[in-house]
């Protein structure tokens, strides 16, 4: 099957490349390295090493702390930024010790990537605590790019979560769409939303850019 992961996660990469270019004051840049070693991962796991695991454990580790610092850049609220925080140490805190004491890196690990969908819901949830709380037009306005990274975060995460801890019962219930697991193809559905999710919040973080 087609990992279609990697063309989605380039074609973002070339839009966050074309809109953030030149723009390194401002943390939406971050994007740009971002979005990089997620396609670098995408490739090194589909076409280098056989037993990637390790791989996607580096990632869910790298995804969490990228992801927390754009809510608690975006989130202007002071104790929801304080949630923020506290959850993502308590997140690496158990990280760390997990890896250090229980299971090893070489072996994806399920309940770090639960806790991971977990959190990036909770963070979103914030923000739109947070734009609620916001009757201002022209921060409403601002509010508009990180608004679509949310919505594609949103719908990422929480259906990821329910697909990966159900993989035992998709196999041996056969669930199938057009032949193939619903465990291999949904990953796909669900990544082509949140990076078009994402490029059009980088075309109008641009778009704001320019008014």
């Amino acid at each position: 099957m087609t990992n279609y992961n990697i063309i989605t996660e380039f074609l973002c990469l070339l839009v966050a490349l074309y809109v953030f270019k030149g723009h390194r004051s401002s943390f939406w840049w971050l994007f740009i390295p971002f979005l990089f070693f997620t396609f670098l991962v995408e490739v090194l796991a589909m076409y280098a090493w056989r037993d990637n695991n390790w791989l996607y454990n580096l990632y869910v580790l790298a995804q969490f702390s990228f992801f927390s610092f754009f809510f608690y850049r975006v989130t202007g609220h002071r104790l929801l930024r304080r949630l923020i925080l506290v959850s993502a140490l308590i997140f690496l805190g158990y990280a760390l010790f997990e890896y250090s004491f229980r299971r090893s890196f070489a072996v994806f690990n399920l309940l770090l990537f639960t806790l991971d969908c977990f959190f990036m819901v909770l963070f979103a949830i914030f923000f739109l605590l947070y734009c609620i709380g916001e009757n201002n037009v022209s921060n409403i306005s601002f509010q508009f790019p990180p608004l679509w990274i949310t919505i594609g975060v949103v719908i990422f995460f929480s259906i990821a979560s329910i697909v990966f801890n159900a993989y035992q019962f998709i196999r041996s219930h056969n669930l199938k769409l057009g032949g193939i697991y619903l465990d291999n193809i949904a990953p796909q559905i669900l990544s082509l939303i949140m990076y078009s999710c994402f490029a059009y919040a980088f075309l109008q973080w641009k778009k704001l850019l320019t008014k």
